[in-house]
């Protein structure tokens, strides 16, 4: 999986969403990401494991050792074209 921030086009407090992101970017916000909300690898390296992510720790799960899947693996590239149009609509790219 994946996980993605952003603010969108419009929104009422863009800078305490930029805020918020940042916590989550940090070793104390990705700590509580993996303790409290997902069993994910942290990203930033200098965070701890929280107790959700930790099963991944202990089967040796990096970051540095997972390889991203390729998107046309998944989706065709209907779904891809489809689906970039509704994340740039979103956000005010196109």
């Amino acid at each position: 999986t994946f996980r993605s921030f952003g603010v969108l086009k419009g929104a009422r407090n863009p800078a305490s969403s930029w805020l918020f992101i940042d916590y989550l970017s940090s070793p104390e916000g990705q700590f509580e990401y993996t303790n409290v909300i997902s069993g994910k690898v942290p990203v930033n390296k200098k965070a701890k494991v929280g107790k959700l992510g930790k099963w991944l720790v202990d089967q040796n799960v990096t970051v540095e050792n997972t390889v991203p899947l390729d998107a046309a693996v998944l989706f065709d590239a209907a779904v891809q074209k489809k689906s970039e149009d509704f994340f740039f609509q979103l956000l005010g790219i196109k």
